[in-house]
């Protein structure tokens, strides 16, 4: 139960945050007065969960939001002051501030007796795996729906890939040289990238198919050498507000269209060795004061294998003839020794562009490889390693405004657990807002948590903007040692334990119970007592 209300409030403020700042259209500074209640229905959950769910919505129905949010689009800076209290009780309060950029997050308030808390969120996967190791709380999937956590992650191969092919601005053939060097970049991340190694392995462990998720993900340099570029050039073709990469097979892996009211794109690539083919399309929508977007993503097995396409095959005289000039990279810039000196050794490839130590591991291209496949052609690993869809329709543009909006998203495979949310919203021009989590029971919704209250601009005092040492001196939660958690104990705890002492003593005991009981189910209980 403790789990699940963690989720439902960290989805919640996530979904309502993502869809304040996806109803901007111009960037800049963004400032918002909010007051805010909240009410849970218990009756959503399971029956064995229902008495506690009356706990947690005995507590909530009390409390109230009330304070300003300020953010920045360049560089994410934010500054968020609010105070919590009981509407029957307004003296028992607890106000803090929350404030940063999206890499470091830093949390002061009366309760810690003025000192900072910092959140590392590099740190923040590593901390989510200990938290679950120890604790068994579903800490990492939280962490995948903080954005920066896989941004943070995948910024190697994606500053290798920015790096090597540029950005394309016109029609043109990417050479095989720039390929193979990203390719091996990649490799180079995926053995060496400790934020990169913690994310898969995050997402391993809490799949129910961890060697297919690793496999997948660490064949990856081979998988675009094998079966997406399979050692030719791609194919760029760039026209009036659009986008399209094709390989020398002529399948089309990448598309974009861009027209005065739609932006859309689609990337699909080939199977992999194992089948699985990844997908991902996105469309938005802007229509007058309002705009929709569909999302949907999947990594699915194909029916049949896929054989690798013939790497070896000769190129064609219009390819070794044809002259790029907007490309840089020459055939003769990516000599044997030039290669060699960028780090890459000549044993790793040969002419063709792999090497004979390759082809015995991996076998020759073209040839059926070994796989995890029964006799009858079955496979213990999953059919659907993620299949995701989600929908935004009638998204006001601008606030405040009159509009009534959904936020919808269905989850399903081996990567996550099986989800299917809703989110439903109402504004209105005099800043009076409604949002109601639900979950989706045959045709109708069930509401699990709802939010009201008012989100109205003001005008700020000035714009968030932190210096690189902004969070001197704070207490970093993911990286406490035992000097940092003594002084911690000596500074924080007492002024800690008399507030919250305070807090809970106008708590209802309900609620009280509630969240001991979900304490002792995950063992912080006994941790604590000890």
């Amino acid at each position: 139960m403790f789990k699940r209300i963690v989720c439902l409030l960290t989805t919640l403020l996530l979904m309502t945050l993502s869809a304040c700042s996806l109803a901007e259209e111009q960037t800049g500074v963004h400032s918002w007065r909010f007051d805010l209640s909240f009410s849970l229905n218990r009756d959503a959950f399971p029956p064995l969960s229902q008495s506690r769910a009356q706990g947690y919505r005995d507590l909530l129905e009390r409390l109230r939001l009330q304070g300003t949010v300020v953010w920045v689009d360049r560089g994410g800076s934010l500054d968020l002051n609010a105070t919590v209290f009981f509407e029957d009780k307004p003296d028992v309060a607890v106000s803090f501030r929350l404030y940063g950029t999206r890499e470091r997050l830093c949390l002061t308030s009366p309760l810690l007796n003025g000192e900072t808390v910092l959140f590392n969120m590099a740190a923040f996967m590593e901390y989510a795996l200990k938290v679950k190791s120890t604790l068994n709380v579903p800490l990492p999937f939280l962490a995948f729906l903080y954005p920066y956590t896989t941004e943070h992650a995948f910024r190697g191969p994606v500053q290798a890939w920015n790096k090597t092919i540029r950005k394309v601005k016109n029609s043109r053939k990417i050479p095989v040289e720039k390929l193979k060097k990203v390719s091996a970049l990649w490799d180079e991340k995926l053995q060496n990238d400790q934020y990169l190694n913690i994310w898969i392995n995050a997402l391993a462990s809490g799949s129910s198919a961890p060697e297919a998720v690793e496999m997948e993900f660490f064949d990856f340099p081979f998988y675009f050498n094998d079966y997406v570029w399979a050692g030719h050039r791609l194919q760029v073709e760039i026209g009036k507000g659009t986008e399209t990469w094709k390989n020398r097979q002529g399948q089309v892996l990448f598309t974009r269209e861009q027209t005065e009211n739609t932006d859309s794109w689609t990337l699909s690539l080939p199977p992999s060795q194992n089948r699985y083919a990844p997908y991902c399309s996105w469309t938005r929508t802007a229509d007058g004061q309002e705009w929709s977007f569909t999302l949907n993503a999947s990594w699915l097995r194909e029916a049949k294998k896929t054989a690798a396409p013939a790497a070896d095959a000769a190129p064609s005289e219009e390819e070794k003839t044809e002259v790029q000039p907007e490309d840089t990279y020459s055939e003769e810039a990516y000599t044997e020794k030039a290669y060699t000196e960028e780090g890459y050794s000549e044993e790793g490839y040969s002419e063709e562009g792999y090497s004979e130590e390759y082809s015995e591991e991996y076998g020759e291209y073209g040839e059926e490889e070994e796989s995890d496949y029964d006799e009858d052609g079955s496979s213990s690993w999953p059919d659907v390693l993620l299949l995701f869809s989600a929908e935004g329709q009638s998204l006001p543009l601008s606030l405040p405004a009159d509009a009534s909006f959904t936020v919808s998203a269905d989850l399903s495979g081996a990567l996550f657990p099986d989800n299917a949310l809703t989110l439903v919203g109402n504004t209105k021009k005099d800043g009076a807002l409604t949002v109601s989590l639900c979950k989706p029971d045959g045709e109708s919704l069930v509401e699990l948590l709802s939010c009201e209250g008012t989100l109205v601009p003001y005008t700020a005092e000035a714009a968030p903007s932190f210096d690189d040492d902004f969070h001197e001196g704070a207490f970093s939660l993911f990286s406490f040692n035992e000097e940092k958690l003594a002084a911690f104990k000596k500074q924080v705890f007492p002024s800690l334990l008399k507030g919250l002492v305070r807090f809970v003593a106008e708590a209802p005991a309900s609620a009280c119970q509630s969240f001991l009981d979900d304490l002792a189910d995950v063992g912080l209980l006994d941790m604590l007592l000890e």
